[in-house]
Formats: C-alpha cells, structure tokens, sequence
C-alpha cells in the first residue's frame, strides 16, 4: 500500500507498521477491503516464531485456541502457506491457562508447535506453565527465537517478555515449545460424511483460485468452499464440534439456480478472472460501501465486482438499461460521510 511507505515498519513482523496517528479507518475503503488489521505490536512477535520455526510440512493445521478478539489469528492467516488450514476457537479464558494447556497438548502433532503467549506480567500464568509442562512431558522441548537486541524484548529463561517502555508496544509474554519427533494419531473418516459432493457446483468451482485448493460441498443446507486435502479433518470437526464457520460462504441457492452470497464479494478464493470487475475511485468506492447505485461507463452485463486499488469491494449485477445493483451487504454498510 503506498501511504505505508511514509510509517515506522515494526521490525519483528514483517509487512506490520506502526501508525503515527488513529486514522479514520471507516473512511478508508482499503479497511472495508480486509487489506489491513489493526492490532497491538508486542503480540506480532508471533511472526518471528513463524518465520524461524514453522514446520515444513505440507498441508500444515493450525489452531488460534483462544482467538479473541483474534488478531494472532489474522496475523496467522497471513503467513501461512496456502495449503494450510487455520482454526479459531473464539472464547476467553486468561483464567484457565492449566486446563487448556492439558487438553491441548495431547493434541500436538510430532515435531508440532505451540505457541503460549498472554498480555500479563504474572509469573506464574507466563513462565511457570511452561515449566511445570517441560517438567510432566519429556516429549516436549523449549524454542529458542533470535531476536534483535535492539527491539528491547527480555529473554527469561522460559520466554520472552514485553515491557511498556524498552519495547514501543504493550505488556506481552511469548514461550514456543515443540513436541519432538513420534507417532501421529491417524484420523478416520466418519461413516456418514457432513460434506457432500454436488455435481451441479463444477462449473462454479471451475471459478475458484486454484492456489487455495478448494471445491464446492453441500453441508447440510449450507454450501461452502473448504480445502480438498483437509476434507477429513473438516468431517472431523464437524462430527466432534459445533462449527460457527467450516470454509468459505460463497454460494447460495434460489430456487434451482445458485449465484455468489453478498458477502463473498470481498473474498479473495475467486479467481481475478472469474468475473468482470470495475475499477473505483475513493469516492465512488466510499459511495458503493454506502449502498448507492453508480453510474459506470461500459457496465457489464450480470454479476460483476467493483475493486479499490486492486482489491475487490463487493458484487454488483448490470441490468438492461445500464441500470445496476449494488448488492454489497445491508448490515455492513457505510453510513459516515
């Protein structure tokens, strides 16, 4: 984005900067694209275990366990490879680190990474967990990050720690610990399978990105767009949870047709080329989020999606007449001016 090139980039995460002043984000329609998240800069440390010790492995799984509000979880999203699949279980819970830490731990995947951060400075909620579980499990092994000195973070014996004014962000501490080299548990597909195949959703695949390796599956009533290499783990989890989202929502059906939901007008699993699209100035692009109908030279015809310097906004549909639709989400709609 150009206006970054003028912030102070956050040294330990790459592609992260610091602002030098709180934006009116609602007047931004690169905001309303998802082409930034704002979020604390101590807890982006997590890049630097990412990029210093993310297994390479292909078809990674990964689990924000407690992603609330879920920044870690956005930040995730953003550097893993696209053959992986991120979890969020969005629930707080900085009182039960004990409990979570036991029940999640059987879950590690050999030579898997579990990254223990929280906002507090409380030894016993920081580095005394770390220990007591290095201490029960001799299958597990502490990682170590190489960290500038200069970024000011504090390295315990068990952790790193953030404080307010030797590092320029909150109060954070990070542990990584690994699970060394075993057996993986094998996962079995259920007898009756919670995503189906529909054969009359081929054409609409043959839209999708092809770099996310997706396809199209009927789960109950609902269509959604989920990874074809982590379809036995998504029937998993659908067996064994109760699922807020499996996938990407990207089709709907009316009657006996299908066409795209207005929500998946920003979603980035449509191929560029999937679709014609318009390219919008600021205003016009503000106006659009607003819910205003445009007036565009050469609309075309049928669905079609309106873009902010590159990014898509939302859908519209051109009608006769050079009349369209703007179908960008009602409950999402500018109302600032």
């Amino acid at each position: 984005m150009p206006w970054a090139e003028q912030l102070q980039p956050l040294p330990w995460s790459a592609e992260a900067y610091y602002l030098l002043e709180r934006p009116n984000f609602a007047l931004d329609p690169l905001w309303h694209a998802g082409a930034y998240y704002v979020q604390e800069a101590s807890s982006m440390l997590l890049a630097q275990m990412i990029r210093q010790h993310l297994p390479q492995k292909e078809n990674l799984a990964a689990l924000d366990l407690s992603a609330a509000p879920g920044g870690k979880t956005t930040l995730l999203a953003a550097q893993l490879p696209p053959d992986a699949i991120l979890l969020a279980n969005m629930r707080h819970s900085a009182s039960r680190q004990n409990e979570i830490l036991d029940q999640i731990i059987g879950c590690l995947a050999p030579e898997g990474v579990l990254v223990y951060s929280i906002c507090t400075f409380n030894r016993y909620e920081n580095e005394a967990q770390i220990e007591r579980l290095l201490a029960e499990r001799e299958d597990l092994e502490l990682l170590r990050l190489a960290l500038d000195e200069s970024w000011g973070f504090i390295e315990s014996n068990l952790g790193y720690r953030a404080y307010p004014g030797r590092v320029s962000g909150e109060g954070f501490f990070l542990s990584v610990i690994r699970r060394k080299a075993g057996r993986a548990k094998k996962l079995k597909a259920p007898k009756k399978p919670s995503f189906k195949a529909v054969k009359e959703l081929d054409n609409w695949a043959k839209k999708l990105d092809t770099v996310w390796g997706l396809d199209f599956w009927l789960r109950g009533e609902e269509i959604v767009a989920f990874p074809k290499v982590h379809k036995k783990l998504g029937e998993q989890l659908a067996r064994s949870l109760y699922l807020l989202q499996a996938g990407a929502n990207l089709l709907e059906q009316k009657g006996a047709k299908y066409r795209p939901m207005a929500s998946s007008g920003q979603s980035l699993a449509w191929a560029k080329s999937a679709f014609p699209s318009i390219e919008l100035e600021k205003e016009a692009a503000l106006n659009y989020l607003r819910g205003e109908v445009l007036s565009l030279e050469n609309m075309p015809k049928g669905w079609f999606q309106l873009h902010y310097q590159g990014l898509p906004l939302g859908w519209a549909k051109g009608l006769l007449g050079g009349r369209m639709n703007n179908y960008y989400p009602k409950h999402w709609r500018l109302r600032q001016r």
